[in-house]
């Protein structure tokens, strides 16, 4: 099965997994290191299945970092073998309405760059997690810009990167112009971590962009799964 053939699905990452049934003793005395999932039993690295009321989730460990996301849900034919899985864009039942139709949908989203079409900035605004934006590697001063369409009071800005251990650093400004630009967070001496990274209270404005240092290499480059406007 190839990862590109599925959706992965963030949001139910940490639903299903708490509801995973591990069973007690899981490594007995003198037995090899196996996996604690009652699923997929014996030792394995990567995937893993969660069973939530009656629905199956494969998990996989995304390189580099550990971070995981499931894919969409397994079904299984008459004999007991995994059916095709036909990707989505909304996803299992289990994650669907998450927004509830509260977030903005921008005018129009842009960037300093791309990796490549499969990370432009229109990315990081599907409400998708198996999408990110991505800047090119080469851009040594990358930046993603937010358009409303209209000067507008927003609630806390939440942004989804794509691994919630990294150090991100970066600036949120903010405009009512896209010409005349605002500091309205600043994590470049004290990095932001984990997911979401919530801006609270951002002015009134149009335009929001979220910019990384001049330098970045491996380890600072920004990487966002969604930035959710409310």
């Amino acid at each position: 099965m190839k990862r590109t053939s599925v959706l992965l699905i963030s949001a139910a990452l940490s639903l299903a997994a708490s509801q995973a049934k591990v069973p007690e003793n899981a490594i007995e005395p003198g037995e090899a290191p196996h996996s604690s999932n009652p699923i997929l039993p014996g030792y394995f690295a990567d995937p893993s299945v969660v069973e939530f009321e009656g629905h199956y989730f494969i998990y996989a460990t995304l390189d580099p970092g550990g971070g995981q996301t499931c894919f969409d849900e397994l079904t299984f034919t008459d004999d007991g073998l995994i059916a095709k899985v036909i990707p989505t864009h909304q996803g299992p039942e289990l994650v669907q309405n998450r927004l509830d139709g509260s977030f903005i949908e921008p005018a129009a989203i842009t960037a300093s760059s791309q990796l490549s079409d499969r990370h432009a900035p229109e990315r990081a605004t599907d409400d998708n997690y198996a999408t990110r934006w991505v800047p090119a590697a080469d851009d040594v001063t990358p930046w993603i810009q937010i358009d409303l369409g209209s000067s507008q009071r927003v609630n806390p800005l939440q942004i989804r990167p794509e691994l919630t251990w990294k150090d991100y650093h970066f600036t949120v400004e903010s405009s009512v112009d896209g010409q005349n630009w605002t500091v309205a967070a600043s994590f470049l001496n004290q990095a932001a971590t984990g997911s979401p990274i919530i801006v609270e209270s951002p002015p009134t404005a149009r335009y929001f962009k979220v910019s990384s240092p001049t330098t970045i290499d491996s380890m600072t480059q920004p990487s966002i799964f969604e930035w959710q406007v409310e």
